[in-house]
């Protein structure tokens, strides 16, 4: 079987949505019958911008889903099969295929890796995940580290997604896993949503552009970028890197975040700690100004006042938003208050 050259993600990153879907366009002119070929090059759209308000990067997702239809037939065309051979198969089969298939990973030939990789990709199962981390965490050739990576996307996933960002500090793959992460929040809403949350893995990226990439990703992301960007705050990381994720959460149009936001406002002697709080309470304050969500986010922030280390400033800042004067110790009358004037609100947080 010819092989296709496959693309570089790191040269592609650096291209516009434009340009990648005209080569993409191209290429399937070019090579019709290619459909993995073909998938790889229009999710590659969506790395170089996530974001579906751009109508480039929706005709690109557009024709990702066609042709995820076709991949049956791709993998006839990569085993000289019959092309039914997938429909209706066995869940033990398709492990036995996998078992077979992953043998190939540790050949001396690239081509043989790579075209064992994208089979792999094409069969979806997670029993090849082991196989696939255990080949890539070794492996030096450009093309096949694009395929294993491509493999575990179409795994998919909250194990094709962990197994991805398993490869955040490795020296060699971590920017071609984060630009895997990226295209897999292009595959479907469920799987969009894990890579956003396994994305913010990159908080402790050692390279700054990795982290201000996954950044921009999730900025792109709409409300499942939210839910990333949450997800670095459980993250290790520098103390401007927290900083700056808290900022990007204030511009956030869901008042729970405010909850997120409320365990930065203990006190700590650490370095870097009066600036993470000062950002988290400066957060809510924007957050809770009438033009943004005004006070709708006042009840999320009770959370704060249940624990002893931020319930101090926790109700300074209740004070500061509502004007009513409860202190620390009848931190209980804040509930009591909002309920009284809230009867569709309950203690959990649930309801108006």
């Amino acid at each position: 079987m010819r092989r296709v050259k496959s693309l570089s993600i790191a040269s592609a990153a650096a291209a516009t949505p434009e340009s990648l879907l005209a080569e993409a366009e191209d290429y399937e002119r070019r090579h019709p019958h290619d459909v993995p070929g073909m998938q790889e090059r229009y999710l590659l759209v969506s790395g170089a911008d996530p974001s579906l308000a751009n109508p480039v990067v929706r005709k690109a997702l557009d024709r990702v889903g066609e042709l995820e239809g076709r991949l049956k037939d791709a993998y006839r065309v990569l085993r000289d099969g019959d092309p039914d051979a997938l429909e209706g198969m066995t869940d033990v089969r398709i492990k036995g295929m996998v078992t077979v298939v992953a043998r190939d990973l540790a050949s001396r030939d690239p081509a043989v890796r790579e075209r064992a990789a994208k089979t792999l990709g094409l069969l979806s199962h997670a029993e090849g995940i082991h196989a696939l981390k255990k080949a890539l965490d070794k492996e030096e050739e450009g093309a096949c580290v694009e395929a294993s990576l491509q493999a575990l996307v179409l795994i998919g996933g909250k194990k094709g997604a962990d197994a991805i960002g398993d490869f955040v500090g490795h020296e060699r793959h971590s920017g071609a896993a984060l630009g895997a992460m990226i295209r897999m929040t292009a595959r479907n809403p469920v799987d969009r949503r894990i890579a956003a949350k396994e994305m913010s893995r990159w908080m402790s990226a050692r390279d700054e552009g990795l982290w201000e990439r996954m950044m921009t990703a999730l900025r792109g992301l709409g409300v499942d970028g939210l839910h990333g960007l949450a997800a670095c705050c459980d993250r290790n990381t520098t103390p401007a890197r927290l900083v700056a994720v808290i900022k990007e959460l204030s511009r956030t149009k869901e008042p729970a975040v405010a909850r997120v936001l409320a365990r930065y406002f203990r006190p700590g002697g650490a370095p870097g700690d009066e600036a993470i709080r000062a950002a988290a309470l400066d957060a809510v304050r924007t957050m809770a100004k009438k033009e943004n969500l005004g006070e709708a986010v006042i009840p999320h922030l009770f959370v704060g006042l249940r624990h002893r280390e931020t319930r101090y400033q926790t109700t300074l800042l209740l004070q500061e938003l509502t004007g009513k004067d409860f202190t620390v110790k009848n931190w209980g009358s804040w509930s009591a208050w909002w309920k009284s004037t809230h009867p569709g609100w309950t203690e959990d947080g649930e309801g108006k």
